[in-house]
């Protein structure tokens, strides 16, 4: 028999991982950004939007844009999935619905 495969912590982990790698190689939070989003998507537990939560907020921390990394986050909250919001104000943006 084949085994089942969980997609959603698959592309959880993937999506993790590539925003740490973006970190990791200074990246502007512009880019690894919208992998934390979408990690958040695919998050079920407390546990894991806390740590997409931790990862947007380092993200706003060493942010350099300006008001562009808000604003795309913002859109995505706006439109995505209850995790997906509740990670954008999670991480300290201040998003207007």
């Amino acid at each position: 028999m084949w085994r089942v495969v969980d997609r959603d912590r698959v592309f959880l982990e993937s999506h993790i991982a590539v925003a740490q790698a973006l970190r990791v190689v200074h990246a502007p939070a512009t880019d690894s950004g919208p992998h934390w989003i979408k990690a958040a998507a695919h998050a079920r537990t407390s546990a894991e939007l806390g740590r997409i939560i931790a990862g947007l907020t380092a993200d706003r921390e060493r942010d350099r844009s300006g008001p562009e990394l808000a604003e795309l986050l913002c859109a995505y909250g706006r439109k995505g999935a209850p995790n997906v919001r509740n990670a954008v104000i999670g991480a300290g943006f201040a998003c207007t619905w």
